[in-house]
């Protein structure tokens, strides 16, 4: 099994919130973005306060390489793998930035929101706690997506 730094530990997990995944969509948009008071771009937050963002994601679905869904710590995680150069960024981000808040934003919707705790080492990490039927969900999108051309073409 692949090592994956879990970067959302239960106490700090915020809940989640029902974003729907399109089956038919072949690429759901998903990125991770840096929460930034000063952020141009806004979005309401798991907890419905609104949260600023930095303009540009720090990694997108087309940096996603796969994920899984596995029970951690006793609580269901989605697994997502980066490419190398999605790894790279996140990890080199997450070096410099310790303590910065980071969203997982699936089409629209904030799935969680959490604050780094120590560097990301890995080219991948876990998103949780989730309930089961919605990390499926989310690893099937990411899945078809990374394994569609037309979703990985800016890679």
């Amino acid at each position: 099994m692949r090592p994956f730094l879990k970067w959302i530990p239960a106490a700090l997990a915020a809940s989640v919130l029902g974003a729907s995944i399109s089956a038919n969509a072949a690429c759901t948009r998903m990125e991770f973005a840096v929460v930034d008071p000063q952020g141009p771009r806004t979005i309401t937050g798991p907890s419905g306060k609104v949260l600023h963002l930095e303009a540009a994601p720090l990694v997108t679905i087309a940096d996603f390489t796969g994920a899984n869904v596995s029970l951690t710590e006793n609580q269901i995680v989605l697994n997502i793998s980066l490419d190398r150069d999605g790894g790279g960024r996140l990890r080199q981000f997450s070096k410099d930035h310790v303590g910065t808040t980071i969203a997982f934003i699936v089409d629209g919707d904030v799935i969680k929101a959490a604050r780094i705790l120590d560097p990301i080492q890995f080219d991948g990490f876990l998103v949780g706690p989730l309930e089961r039927p919605k990390a499926e969900a989310l690893a099937d999108a990411i899945n078809k997506s990374a394994s569609d051309a037309a979703c990985t073409r800016e890679r």
